[in-house]
């Protein structure tokens, strides 16, 4: 089982259950690093753990199901989602509701012609791993965890130590044994950008992570094989598609704080769905292609503009020799000005720089006693500030 991500470069419709049931699985073109990282996973049989928005993230993992299992992928492929009311991975494996059983019972009591006992197995409610568990094939199936950043400490331990260990499991309140019809699963993980396994995970050093991010290359080809069809009608489409991709990157590489940014959209995803309703106005014959390009043309020069000002490398290497100088009032004054220039990480790290200024301030103005006793403090920020500034650099 080798994973190429050549499979995916058309739109492909995913349908089960009967001819209404289906969804469209867009164009996916991998990033070489992803291609990697899953034969990797493939080869060792370790999880692997892909970070980053959550349906980039999705589309990835339904794009490698699709090349690794065919059409049938929902045959092979079981899904842990994991929320604030399941956190634990037992949560996931079965559960018996008692309290109904018990409610049902009273009942019976009370008039047994119209509640008759119901089977035990009525109660029984079988998680993702159960219904994983009785799966009875040679192939490999998938198991995709979900949101494993909302997940109580010890749930990827917990999870590696029963596909390890555990070769069938015995309920108790229905007698029935179900035993695993495979050896491993293949087991993707999925997370907000920026998390990280704990560090005293006991499998923590036998999980490959893979930081998802597309880049703008990628996108660009995505979009243009998402578009096939549309493109073919209308060559001038592709340009519509380079410039629109080119604001997307503008507001959300920059993210520079103007009234347009609330209502444009910030995933690749919602960015499709905008565009595909652009195209509609067009083919309903609403607007022109011609009006379109010119509307996005005066938007893009309008952001622009709002780009233009001051220059964040000299402002860098100015805000150095204030800092140097302790100049904390025009170093303050120079954040402040490039704040709205840098990406969002960025921008999220210099206000919480900026805070700590604003904290180590009203402790000077609070101190009844020698400053003295802030001077760690003071020497910690100023050197997170130059490690910041080097960063910038």
């Amino acid at each position: 089982m080798l994973y190429t991500g050549d499979k995916t470069r058309e739109r492909i419709r995913i349908t089960w259950g009967g001819a209404d049931e289906y969804f469209d699985l867009q164009p996916f073109v991998p990033e070489p690093g992803l291609v990697e990282a899953v034969n990797r996973a493939l080869t060792t049989r370790w999880p692997l753990l892909i970070t980053g928005d959550d349906l980039q993230c999705l589309h990835a993992v339904r794009a490698i199901m699709y090349e690794l299992y065919g059409k049938d992928f929902l045959n092979f492929g079981f899904q842990i989602n994991i929320d604030r009311a399941f956190r634990r991975f037992r949560d996931h494996v079965y559960f018996f509701d008692h309290k109904r059983k018990k409610r049902d019972l009273k009942y019976h009591r009370l008039d047994p012609g119209n509640h008759p006992l119901l089977s035990p197995v009525e109660y029984l409610y079988k998680g993702p791993v159960l219904r994983l568990m009785e799966l009875q094939t040679t192939e490999t199936p998938l198991l995709e965890v979900r949101n494993v950043q909302h997940a109580k400490e010890g749930f990827v331990t917990d999870l590696m130590e029963f596909f390890l260990k555990v070769h069938e499991v015995k309920i108790p309140e229905t007698g029935e044994i179900i035993t695993r019809g495979f050896a491993l699963p293949f087991i993707i993980m999925t997370a907000a950008a920026g998390f990280e396994l704990p560090p005293k995970s006991a499998y923590d050093g036998t999980i490959y992570t893979y930081q998802y991010k597309l880049t703008e290359a990628v996108i660009l080809e995505n979009a243009r094989l998402t578009f096939r069809e549309i493109l073919e009608q209308e060559p001038q489409w592709d340009l519509f598609i380079q410039r629109y991709l080119e604001l997307f990157f503008l507001i959300n590489n920059a993210t520079v704080l103007n009234d347009s940014n609330d209502t444009f959209p910030h995933s690749y995803y919602a960015l499709v769905d905008t565009m595909y309703d652009k195209w509609n106005t067009i083919a309903s014959g609403q607007t022109s292609m011609q009006s379109a390009l010119s509307e996005l043309e005066m938007v893009l020069q309008e952001q622009h503009k709002q780009m233009k000002g001051i220059d964040v490398s000299a402002a860098v290497a100015e805000m150095k020799v204030d800092l140097k100088n302790a100049r904390f009032t025009e170093l303050f004054e120079k954040m402040e000005a490039i704040q709205p220039r840098l990406p969002g990480k960025k921008q999220a790290a210099l206000s919480i720089l900026m805070s700590r200024y604003h904290d180590l301030h009203k402790m000077e103005m609070l101190a009844t006693e020698s400053n003295l006793i802030l001077i760690p403090q003071k020497n910690k920020l100023t050197q997170d500030t130059l490690d910041f500034l080097d960063e910038l650099a």
